[in-house]
């Protein structure tokens, strides 16, 4: 998760270099490359001057067509600061992710003792403590998302126990001053870790089955 944020904010400059064809399918094989997920990405929209970039399609999934998906999203819409690319913090003014969709199979690992244990926090490289500080990277390239939005967002969890997956709608996030250090020019930040967080804690206490919530509280480490 980490790797692909920073690769979407260094190869910023290859979008306005490139047109939307070649430039989607070099994003979706390095997204696809770093997750080890097959992965498949549309730009729509690509304004130089404005700095701006629309996303109409993002799929990341466990097999080529996509029938067991991880994410998904149908608008990714960006507003870039030009001149932050050629410093040390990288600055998108706004970002807002519309009809996001997540994906989790949800598994009963005393029932599975061959089961993979990369769960979800380890795929998204969260830590166990929210309250941590971040220090301000000096060789990584920084960024700050002046304001984020991400708007009629879902969860479908697929529980082996249940005939049919659980859907959930998720709660609207708006938010500003996102990103992956603490302080800099007396700039603060919200960790971009602790945003994920939000959004996994804004899952499970939104799911209405007692006895799922409780395996995922002692098998996934959240709640």
């Amino acid at each position: 998760m980490k790797k692909v944020i920073y690769f979407f904010l260094i190869s910023t400059i290859l979008i306005f270099l490139f047109n939307t064809k070649i430039l989607s399918y070099f994003l979706s094989n390095k997204i696809s490359n770093w997750t080890e997920y097959n992965s498949e990405i549309n730009i729509s929209k690509l304004n130089f001057l404005e700095g701006k970039l629309i996303i109409d399609k993002i799929q990341i999934g466990k097999d080529k067509n996509f029938n067991s998906k991880i994410f998904e999203a149908n608008l990714i819409v960006i507003d870039l600061d030009l001149k932050s690319l050629f410093s040390n913090l990288v600055i998108i003014n706004k970002l807002i992710i519309s009809k996001p969709v997540f994906y989790f199979d949800i598994n009963d690992q005393n029932n599975n003792q061959n089961l993979n244990k990369k769960n979800i926090i380890e795929n998204m490289n969260l830590v166990e403590n929210s309250s941590k500080i971040y220090p301000l990277k000096k060789k990584d390239k920084n960024f700050l998302i002046s304001y984020l939005k991400i708007e009629n967002s879902k969860a479908k969890i697929n529980y082996k126990k249940k005939n049919k997956d659980l859907n959930i709608s998720l709660s609207n996030i708006s938010l500003s001053n996102v990103g992956n250090a603490g302080i800099e020019k007396g700039k603060s930040f919200q960790h971009y870790k602790d945003i994920i967080k939000l959004i996994l804690s804004d899952i499970f206490f939104k799911i209405p089955d007692f006895e799922l919530r409780e395996l995922i509280k002692k098998n996934y480490k959240i709640g």
